[in-house]
């Protein structure tokens, strides 16, 4: 798992990101997307996942994909939620 922030604009202190090893390099980033983490506390991205525009998260939630096909985290407010895809 590895960890690092991103898209962060503010607030009482930096969120806290987590990434599976799908992510390890830096190029795997590129194509995640850019989900608002100005009310975040934690995300944490399990599997192959990319964000469409207008995903917000807040406070600590977690996306999951299992399988080997990328799935799309569709734009909305995810709080406080584990979401398997």
């Amino acid at each position: 798992m590895r960890t690092g922030v991103f898209n962060w604009l503010g607030g009482a202190g930096a969120p806290v990101v987590k990434f599976s090893d799908e992510y390890k390099l830096v190029d795997s980033l590129l194509e995640l997307g850019q989900p608002s983490l100005v009310e975040a506390e934690e995300l944490v991205v399990e599997g192959l996942v990319r964000f469409a525009e207008g995903v917000v998260i807040v406070g600590k939630v977690q996306f999951v994909n299992r399988g080997d096909v990328v799935k799309v985290v569709e734009a909305g407010r995810y709080e406080g939620v584990s979401v398997e895809l």
